[in-house]
């Protein structure tokens, strides 16, 4: 409905959450991750030329003072589902 076709594999996606390991949760509770970090997690695949940052399902670790050119964020909103 919003025109977006095939947006895995342009860049990174910058992520809020601050970089940790997975911790074991109860089945009906989110791991939100650490309230401060250094580094944010950024997910998914680009179009970088190293092999490792093409994997859509992979998730790395990133300086949010530093730009890179393959890393990117993506526009998202929630939505009311019709009853």
């Amino acid at each position: 409905a919003s025109g977006l076709f095939d947006m895995s594999g342009n860049v990174l996606e910058l992520c809020w959450d601050w970089l940790d390991n997975y911790k074991e949760t109860e089945p009906e509770k989110y791991y939100a991750g650490p309230q401060y970090g250094s580094q944010r997690v950024a997910r998914g695949g680009s179009w970088n030329p190293y092999s490792a940052f093409v994997l859509c399902a992979d998730r790395y670790a990133y300086d949010p003072n530093e730009v890179w050119n393959f890393i990117g964020f993506r526009i998202c909103r929630t939505i009311q589902m019709p009853q």
